[in-house]
């Protein structure tokens, strides 16, 4: 638990006597008024049997606990997904919608871990995790990036990061991964076309400087990628036009 507070720290008769029973009690209060006294010894009431062992309050709090730390623990995971920006975020309607419903099936877990069962600091936690999830969901769902953020289909960093002359891994892998990236743009302005509704004029500006920005580095680095691989620099250049 404590590595996990270092990554996100996180830690809330009626008694209704019928009419029936009160007359059955009366009458038999008075037979026994009208029955002379009875010199035999009352008989001593049995013994009753000790109360089943009830599960320990230990075990229940353990429990809750651990549920609320694996639940830490994903969203963590979640949240370290979602900022890795060499990962290509798809970019279809159903995926963020997805992304939407995954977030709050994630919030009815944390807050279905019964905060009685929970320390005061995990107490804490599990109210910070419920506001964490709550915002974004409520951010999700107003926003609708996939209808305004034109720079969303723009993969910039990714192509940036494949002609990064200093990048430690071989040109040749390079090379398969840059045309495989540019292979997907078409699809991902389609893409866009169908998402886009009526997106505000600075997203739209910075999709274009986006777009400007990585056709110029391919212009200019693709030909040095080219001559560390196999690959002929003319064919990344078309690839985008």
């Amino acid at each position: 638990m404590k590595q996990q507070k270092n990554t996100v720290q996180l830690r809330f008769n009626s008694a209704g006597t019928s009419l029936a029973l009160v007359l059955l009690v009366s009458s038999l209060g008075l037979v026994a008024c009208d029955r002379p006294a009875d010199s035999t010894p009352p008989a001593t009431a049995p013994e009753t049997a000790a109360p089943e062992p009830q599960p320990h309050a230990a075990e229940t709090s353990q429990t809750a606990a651990q549920a609320l730390d694996d639940l830490i623990r994903q969203y963590a995971d979640e949240q370290r997904n979602n900022d890795n920006r060499a990962r290509l975020r798809e970019v279809s309607a159903d995926s963020f919608l997805a992304e939407i419903e995954a977030k709050r099936a994630l919030l009815e877990a944390v807050r279905a871990v019964d905060p009685s069962s929970l320390s005061l600091e995990e107490g804490i936690d599990r109210k910070l995790l419920i506001g964490l999830l709550e915002s974004e969901v409520h951010s999700a769902e107003t926003m609708r990036i996939w209808e305004n953020d034109a720079a969303l289909y723009v993969p910039a960093y990714q192509i940036g990061r494949l002609l990064e002359p200093q990048s430690a891994e071989p040109a040749g892998e390079r090379q398969a991964a840059l045309l495989a990236l540019l292979g997907k743009l078409p699809q991902r302005i389609e893409q866009a076309r169908e998402n886009l509704r009526n997106p505000p004029r600075r997203f739209t500006e910075s999709a274009i400087f986006k777009t400007q920005g990585s056709i110029a580095t391919l212009e200019k680095e693709a030909p040095a990628l080219a001559n560390a691989g196999v690959t002929p620099a003319d064919q990344y250049i078309s690839a985008v036009n």
